[in-house]
C-alpha cells in the first residue's frame, strides 16, 4: 500500500505562493496531524530549503526527468494544490521523461472538481485569507482522503480523528 502524496505547484513571483510558503510549516504540521503517513515530492534545487517541498514550476512546465509529465496538465493557477493516490503517483513515476504517457487517477484538487476529465474550479476555500490556511488545509485534506479510492476500493487507512476525550488527555 502506497500512501498518498500532497502536491503544491508554485512559481516564482507568485504573491499567493509566497503567502502560502510563509505558512508552510504550520500547514504541514496540521496535515501530518490528520494523516502522518502523507508523502511529499522530492526536493529539487529550487525547493531544497523545505523538508516537505512544493514543486517549483518554471515557464508553466515541470522537469519531466524529476516528476511525471502528467503534472503539466494541472498547471492552471498558482498555487495549485492536489492530492494524488500513492498507487497512481508511483505508477506515473516508473518511466520519467518526455515519453512518459502515464496519467494520474482519482486526483483530488483543492478548490476544484474533475468532471469528465475537465477541471472545474470553485472557491470553497478562500486562499486569500492567510489566517485560515491551516484550518482550510485540514478540512480539505480530510475530505480529499475520504474521496480517494485505492484501485476501486475505498482508501482503507483512515485519517486520525481526534475526539474531545483524546484532546483532553493530550493536553494534560
Amino acid at each position: 500500500m502506497s500512501h498518498p502524496i500532497l502536491i503544491i505547484l508554485i512559481k516564482k513571483d507568485c504573491v499567493f505562493c509566497e503567502l502560502l510558503l510563509k505558512n508552510w510549516d504550520k500547514i504541514i504540521q496540521s496535515i501530518l496531524t490528520v494523516y502522518p503517513q502523507m508523502r511529499f515530492p522530492i526536493q529539487t534545487v529550487e525547493t531544497k530549503q523545505y523538508k516537505y517541498p512544493p514543486i517549483h514550476v518554471e515557464n508553466n512546465t515541470i522537469n519531466y526527468n524529476l516528476f511525471p509529465k502528467n503534472l503539466s496538465n494541472y498547471i492552471l493557477w498558482y498555487p495549485f494544490i492536489m492530492l494524488i493516490p500513492g498507487y497512481s503517483w508511483d505508477q506515473c513515476n516508473l518511466n520519467l521523461g518526455m515519453n512518459n504517457t502515464s496519467s494520474f487517477e482519482n486526483v483530488q484538487i483543492m478548490n476544484a472538481n474533475i468532471t469528465n476529465g475537465i477541471i472545474k474550479p470553485f472557491n470553497q476555500y478562500n486562499m486569500r485569507i492567510t489566517t485560515k490556511y491551516t484550518e482550510y488545509f485540514t478540512i480539505w485534506i480530510k475530505e480529499a482522503l475520504k474521496n480517494i479510492t485505492y484501485k476501486n476500493e475505498k482508501f482503507f487507512l483512515k485519517p486520525i480523528e481526534y475526539t474531545n476525550d483524546i484532546l483532553n488527555i493530550i493536553s494534560r
